[in-house]
Formats: C-alpha cells, sequence, structure tokens
C-alpha cells in the first residue's frame, strides 16, 4: 500500500512539474504574441516611411526630367555616332518647330535658336531588339523650348500612312521622359480595359473613362483606378464656391494631350 502511494505521488510531481513548464511556455507564447504585434506594426511604420520616401524620390527624379523628351521615330541606332544625334534631332524636330513658332509670333521672326543653345543632351536609348529607331532622350536648355514642342508638334512635324490601320499618323511620337515608377503606373492605366484614354502632364498620370469626359489624375504611385474613380453615391458633391484650379504660367504653351 504505501509503495502504491509512493508511485502515485511520483505521478502526481510529474504532472504538477509539467504543469509548471505548460504554464511557463503559455506566459512564452503570450509574450510572443505581443512582441510580434509590435513588430508588424513597426514593419507597417516603416514601411510607410519608405513609400513616403519613395515618393518623393520618384518626384525628385521627375522634376529632374523636367526639361527633357523622349522621342520615338527619328533616323537614329545603337550604332549611330553620339555626336549626331544632337544635329538629328535638332534638323528633324527642332528647326520645323522653330519655324512654325515664328509664324504664330512665339518666336521672333530673325530668331533662329542654335544646336548649342537649345540641346543640353541627347542620347539614344538601346534596344533589346534590332530596330530601324531607337528612342532618343533629349534634354533643353529650358522649358520653353520644351513647351513650344508639345504646342507645335502636331502641324509642324511630318506625318506617315500607317499601312496596318490605314490612318495617317505622326512621323515621331514625343512624350514626356517618364521616371520608371511613372512609366509603370502610365502602364497600368492605359492597360485597364475601363480607361478610355491616360497620358501625363508634368510627370502625373491623367486619364479618361469610357462613362464620362471627367479628367481624373492620380497623387501616389499607389493609385489605381478603383481608388481614384468612386461610384457615383460616394463622390462628393461640388458648389458654385469651389475655388478654380491654380493658374499654370506655361499654359499657352503646353498640350501634352
Amino acid at each position: 500500500m504505501e509503495d502504491s502511494l509512493a508511485k502515485l505521488h511520483a505521478k502526481l510531481d510529474s504532472i504538477d512539474s509539467k504543469l509548471t513548464k505548460i504554464d511557463v511556455i503559455e506566459q512564452t507564447m503570450n509574450t510572443l504574441v505581443v512582441e510580434n504585434a509590435a513588430l508588424r506594426e513597426e514593419i507597417r511604420s516603416k514601411d510607410k516611411v519608405i513609400d513616403e520616401l519613395c515618393e518623393k524620390v520618384n518626384k525628385l527624379d521627375q522634376s529632374a526630367r523636367t526639361n527633357s523628351l523622349r522621342i520615338h521615330g527619328l533616323p537614329v541606332t545603337s550604332n549611330t555616332p553620339a555626336t549626331e544625334i544632337p544635329y538629328i534631332v535638332h534638323r528633324e524636330i527642332l528647326t520645323p518647330i522653330f519655324e512654325a513658332a515664328k509664324l504664330k509670333g512665339d518666336l521672333p521672326p530673325q530668331h533662329a535658336p542654335s544646336l548649342h543653345f537649345t540641346l543640353s543632351s541627347a542620347f539614344v536609348i538601346p534596344t533589346k531588339k534590332p530596330s530601324a529607331s531607337s528612342p532618343v532622350i533629349v534634354k533643353f536648355y529650358s522649358e520653353f523650348i520644351r513647351s513650344l514642342i508639345f504646342k507645335y508638334k502636331k502641324d509642324a512635324l511630318p506625318t506617315i500612312s500607317d499601312l496596318n490601320t490605314n490612318r495617317v499618323r505622326p512621323r515621331f511620337s514625343i512624350f514626356e521622359d517618364l521616371t520608371p515608377s511613372n512609366h509603370s503606373l502610365l502602364r497600368t492605366f492605359s492597360n485597364d480595359p475601363r480607361v478610355k484614354s491616360a497620358w501625363t502632364f508634368g510627370g502625373q498620370v491623367r486619364f479618361k473613362t469610357h462613362q464620362s469626359d471627367t479628367i481624373y489624375r492620380t497623387s501616389s504611385l499607389h493609385d489605381t483606378y478603383n481608388t481614384i474613380v468612386k461610384p457615383a453615391s460616394t463622390r462628393p458633391s461640388t458648389t458654385s464656391n469651389q475655388a478654380p484650379p491654380p493658374s499654370n504660367r506655361y499654359a499657352p504653351l503646353m498640350d501634352t494631350t
């Protein structure tokens, strides 16, 4: 009988010891859960800071491209000597633009901006596949020259007949020089079937839908169609006391549509 009681006490002591260990494990688990929640919150906070810094870097990068354009269709390739590219840009793009600007009074009749006083740099972007024409990045000394190109490109630059579509289109395609992030955002909206047309202005992506002529604007690299285009029932009502948008001092010369 005493032997049985001794064995029973031993088992009870063992169970008590295991319960104590379980309590320790449970306390440790609770501590880890709290620490994990704190770490997740810290990560979210740091992710927010990283996103804000990425937005700032992207804006600074885009600002540095204010006087730059991306041109497609020029008779240049990766094999074209770098010293010839500025002269090709001046001959094919700038000369006809300046002539059109003189006729409209945006430039004095006798004024002929020379190559070295208009172009800061011009270089080819290599293409992955062999092509008869490579994109060219052009940087101007002034935003005024860049604005003249957007204003007169439709009227002053040549057109060609597209045999695939049977339509006449511009020989040269001229766009803003976008940062990789802004270019990716533009492609996202351009490829969205709900978007009728998408373009950029000052690096900001703008678009229209098939349902209306409202021009929507992005404000963040994380913007999506659903975050910008709200259902009609959730849109804030507009009033006649709404302040007009700020004026753009380059408005008479800007046309990026």
